[in-house]
């Protein structure tokens, strides 16, 4: 019986020793979970931080509120009287060493979004200087095409005017050509003096050939030369004589029958 009773309270003791151990290591699983998750939602918007957020007095108070709150749940966890007790300043030292993986950590963050921003913001005004230049080179393309457009405008212009001056100069050419025709073949002249001397015209001709072939016809004294009104034209006249000769010489003409129609002209 005694040895029942020893094993009964040696039982009871070992429960009663290990009990508050348990509970101990409970709630110091229970106080991590919690300040782990305390921590991921603390840091959860570090990414979106300004560049002075760690002189924010919002931040600076959460971090004391922080460590307060870790102070009293260190504060109580009952300790067991077979470890040692967590020292006063090892838990300064473990939430100073949170406190400094933290502000690491937000640091780290704003460092690579400060160089992504900056690469961003030198790729933003690559993309600008690019976008200027193209929008050079367009400018410059337009205005090559604008001046080449002016230039051949212009060139069809003078074209048109060298046409028109041409067209101007053969109709001008045309209508005095019409009128020494008329006026030669009219027998308009001035009244000769009776002094003056006379010759037999044969005709006004645009060929030379022509004209040379009817003085070479006729024969005699004919001869072929260029019109003193137009240049481009050939009058076969004969020499110049009295005018009882011219008037011999023309009737001789009309005598052979050529088809021809002498006319007296005054010299």
């Amino acid at each position: 019986m005694k040895i029942g009773y020893k094993i009964i309270i040696v039982a009871f003791s070992a429960y009663v020793i290990l009990s508050p151990g348990r509970n101990f290591l409970e709630k110091y699983q229970n106080f991590k979970k919690e300040r782990e998750v305390e921590t991921n939602e603390f840091l959860k918007n570090f990414k979106t931080r300004n560049t002075n957020f760690y002189n924010d007095t919002n931040y600076i108070n959460s971090i004391k509120s922080f460590i307060q709150k870790d102070l009293v749940a260190q504060e109580e966890i009952p300790t067991l009287s077979t470890e040692p007790a967590i020292e006063e300043e090892e838990i300064t030292s473990i939430n100073s060493g949170i406190v400094e993986q933290i502000t690491e950590n937000a640091v780290e963050v704003t460092t690579v979004k400060a160089i992504e921003e900056n690469k961003n913001g030198v790729e933003e005004k690559k993309k600008q200087e690019e976008q200027k230049k193209a929008l050079e080179q367009k400018k410059i393309e337009e205005a090559k095409k604008a001046k080449k457009m002016a230039e051949e405008k212009a060139k069809q212009k003078k074209i048109l005017e060298q046409k028109k001056q041409e067209e101007q100069k053969k109709a001008k050419e045309k209508s005095q050509r019409e009128k020494d025709i008329d006026s030669i073949l009219s027998g308009e002249a001035k009244a000769p003096k009776d002094n003056a001397k006379y010759y037999v015209q044969l005709g006004v001709f645009s060929s030379k050939a022509n004209a040379e072939q009817i003085a070479k016809k006729v024969g005699g004294n004919f001869v072929v030369v260029a019109s003193s009104l137009n240049s481009s034209q050939y009058v076969v006249r004969s020499n110049p004589a009295k005018k009882d000769e011219i008037e011999r010489l023309k009737n001789s003409v009309s005598a052979k029958n050529l088809g021809l129609s002498p006319i007296v002209r005054a010299w």
